[in-house]
């Protein structure tokens, strides 16, 4: 309770309006859990701009961001096309991507205070962490800014590296076990 006497009324961070379970925290009804619908006046969304609907397509997603990130994103994604010419454009785990033989070696999008380049593996960000200094990287992500872009040439080598390890990968799996 506050200073007043009243029970706060508990806030939801994944949608403007959904039912929630809040525990007890007044020991009125034994312990059990609350089931009570809450009112956010502001969703939640960790993508830039104000989506609040999945996109289907890239477009839609750029659509959504801010013009500073779509004008980088759009480099991004021309560069992406450039070194993967045969891939076709897809949305995965709802982001922008790029789809080859049915896998995405390659993602890209947008939040708050930074775009993001998914090369969808550990590896490869590893293989090249020297190329990478410039950029916040982690396991999978590099991180930029959209007025200090990923250059050019950095972008088509990170995603030649990934389809050469994707279809190296695949190939390893596809070989048939000898037998004793």
């Amino acid at each position: 309770m506050d200073e007043a006497g009243r029970i706060p009324r508990p806030r939801c961070v994944v949608d403007s309006r959904c039912l929630v379970y809040v525990p007890d925290q007044f020991g009125l009804l034994d312990g059990f859990l609350l089931r009570a619908e809450v009112f956010c006046p502001k969703p939640r969304n960790s993508r830039a701009g104000d989506m609040t609907t999945r996109p289907g397509t890239i477009g839609e997603y750029l659509a959504g961001v801010r013009p500073e990130q779509r004008a980088a994103l759009n480099r991004l994604r021309k560069n992406i096309q450039a070194a993967a010419a045969e891939a076709e454009e897809c949305i995965t785990y709802g982001m922008p991507g790029f789809r080859l033989h049915g896998r995405a070696p390659v993602a890209f999008g947008a939040r708050e205070s930074h775009c993001a380049f998914f090369p969808m593996s550990g590896t490869t960000i590893a293989d090249h962490r020297d190329k990478l200094v410039a950029f916040q990287t982690s396991k999978g992500t590099i991180r930029f800014q959209p007025d200090a872009p990923i250059a050019a040439s950095l972008v088509r080598m990170l995603v030649k590296a990934r389809i050469a390890r994707k279809t190296a990968l695949t190939a390893k799996a596809r070989r048939p076990r000898r037998t004793p």
